[in-house]
């Protein structure tokens, strides 16, 4: 589990530090910009082996996924201008109980 924590840590870190050295050189914004993706199917891929691991009885990770199923239908159905908030928030809500969960193994 602190593996996987620490591979979330890096995902999520790493377009931030591609858009900071894009101040330096100009083509990393495209990579800073098109990352996020990959960082969020990671999530949602790790997301299910974890819900599945916990034999579909996790009360937080059903929030995850209902947040991230209404995020996809207000992407599609609105032009809501505010939606960009949601996949920031939702790395952070799954990091969250990345970190939770790598604490209660430790113990």
């Amino acid at each position: 589990m602190k593996s996987i924590l620490h591979l979330n840590y890096f995902l999520i870190s790493l377009p931030v530090l591609l858009a900071l050295l894009g101040f330096l050189y100009n083509p990393l914004w495209f990579f800073a910009a098109v990352f996020p993706i990959f960082t969020g199917l990671f999530q949602l891929i790790q997301a299910t082996c974890f819900f599945i691991d916990k034999n579909f009885r996790s009360f937080y990770l059903s929030i995850y996924f209902g947040a991230t199923f209404l995020f996809f239908v207000l992407w599609i159905n609105t032009s809501w201008q505010w939606i960009w908030i949601m996949p920031p928030a939702l790395a952070f809500y799954l990091t969250t109980l990345f970190y939770m969960e790598a604490k209660k193994t430790q113990l």
